[in-house]
C-alpha cells in the first residue's frame, strides 16, 4: 500500500470535514494510505490564501517539507468558480502548481453536502 501526504487548506469546518472525507474515500478505493495535514480551517477565503502562501514560502525556504498533494478549497461565493481557482493558482509558486488540487464549491460547500446525500453510494 502506497502512502501519500496531503496538506489541506480550507476556509471552515464544513470544508475540512467534506474535503477530508472525500480524499479519504478516494484513497480507500485506490488502496492508498493517507497522511492528511490541515493547514487552515478557519477565517474564510482571505485567511486560506494567506496561510497557503505562508506555507509555500516556508517550503521554498526549507522550513517545511512539501506534501505529495496540496488541496485548497474555497467557496466561489456566487462569483465565477474559475476566477476563484485562478486566484488559488496565482498564489502558487510556479514550481509547485503541479501539486495543487483546487475545490471551488459553487456557490458554497453546503451545496456539495446536499448533492452528496442525493447520490447513491
Amino acid at each position: 500500500m502506497s502512502k501519500i501526504e496531503v496538506s489541506i487548506f480550507v476556509e471552515d469546518v464544513a470544508h475540512e470535514k467534506f474535503i477530508t472525507a472525500l480524499i479519504k474515500r478516494i484513497c480507500r478505493e485506490k488502496n492508498i494510505s493517507l497522511a492528511p495535514r490541515i493547514g487552515n480551517s478557519r477565517g474564510g477565503h482571505g485567511q486560506v490564501i494567506s496561510e497557503y502562501k505562508l506555507f509555500l514560502n516556508a517550503s521554498v525556504k526549507g522550513r517545511s517539507s512539501l506534501p505529495d498533494i496540496l488541496v485548497v478549497a474555497v467557496d466561489s461565493n456566487c462569483s465565477n468558480p474559475v476566477t476563484v481557482k485562478n486566484d488559488i493558482i496565482g498564489s502558487t509558486n510556479e514550481q509547485y502548481q503541479h501539486l495543487v488540487i483546487t475545490a471551488c464549491p459553487d456557490p458554497h460547500i453546503e451545496k456539495w453536502y446536499m448533492s452528496d446525500h442525493c447520490c447513491p453510494k
